[in-house]
């Protein structure tokens, strides 16, 4: 599944018609741009709210935003141009904001686009970014037969020391698994499956791809300005993943230690092999917030703690 976009739709974006719409992701925190080959989603609050298609320059509203709900908000009408949406985009949110507000999933949507937000922009004002930035969200890969994966994103893993950002090849990449609450740490989206699902998709030549493809999807979302606490953009063409650095890492967000059971969820994937469970991790707040850290020696102070340090 690629995700870089044609070089002519990226430039529509920095300097066509399409330019108005990333002013408004620039302008807005509550809006979240992801790439994806053929078009550009542009979420609010962790919930599709309009779709770029790439050849032919429409903007189609997602369902949750009108079509969804314009029988029950007669303002919320299909926008007749990308300079309506603009005009009226507050008016574009009120179906999510107004309907969705209860909805259960909504907290974690909102908690995945956060992490997006508090990594890759909210850097730019302060003297140090974080040691990752999420290059995709909602990536999935099947092939039909054995593999049905899906990651809440990826991130490139490139610590924010000075000596560290100054080596721009051998980044590593790592795929985050966000957990709101302590709901679906088990069964068929359980903490097995995503470590089933990682194992199983590094092993194979599309894990090759994707490191490729991530690679320039990292620089266009520098071009699109949509990663500011990288404060080198001019250096962004020279970053380069080395595919055999990899993670997997659970974000466990307001996890309650005492009341969740996934111990046995832990111990039945101990008899994998050691090489492997080694490159999984359960990543720990850096105080408050989703801002992600990792000290440097990686060793027993480290934030995030290996699953075979795991005490089960």
């Amino acid at each position: 599944m690629s995700r870089a976009i044609r070089t002519e739709f990226l430039n529509e974006f920095i300097q066509g018609k399409l330019s108005i719409l990333l002013d408004a992701v620039h302008n807005d925190t509550t809006l979240n741009m992801e790439l994806r080959e053929d078009k550009v989603e542009v979420y609010y609050r962790g919930r599709l709210l309009f779709t770029v298609m790439d050849k032919s320059m429409d903007l189609i509203c997602s369902d949750s935003c009108w079509e969804r709900y314009k029988g029950k908000l007669d303002l919320v009408t299909e926008p007749s141009s990308i300079q309506t949406f603009i005009d009226n985009i507050a008016l574009y949110k009120t179906p999510i904001d107004y309907y969705l507000s209860n909805v259960k999933e909504e907290l974690e949507e909102q908690c995945k686009q956060q992490l997006v937000l508090e990594n890759n922009v909210f850097g730019k004002n302060t003297t140090k970014s974080s040691d990752y930035f999420i290059l995709d969200t909602e990536y999935k890969f099947a092939d039909g037969e054995t593999l049905d994966a899906r990651f809440d994103a990826i991130a490139l893993r490139w610590k924010s020391t000075t000596a560290s950002r100054k080596k721009t090849e051998g980044i590593g990449i790592s795929f985050l698994e966000l957990k709101y609450f302590d709901s679906a740490k088990t069964g068929k989206a359980g903490i097995k499956k995503h470590i089933d699902d990682y194992l199983g998709f590094i092993k194979r030549d599309e894990y090759h791809d994707m490191c490729r493809d991530m690679e320039e999807v990292f620089v266009q979302k520098c071009k699109l300005g949509l990663i500011p606490a990288y404060n080198q953009a001019d250096k962004c063409e020279k970053i380069g993943i080395n595919d055999d650095i990899s993670d997997l890492v659970f974000v466990f967000a307001n996890s309650d230690p005492d009341g969740c059971n996934d111990a046995e969820e832990w111990r039945s994937v101990k008899n994998y092999d050691i090489n492997d469970l080694k490159k999984i991790y359960i990543g720990q707040a850096s105080g408050f917030g989703y801002s992600l850290f990792r000290y440097e020696n990686e060793g027993a102070d480290d934030r995030y703690i290996k699953y075979t340090d795991l005490k089960l």
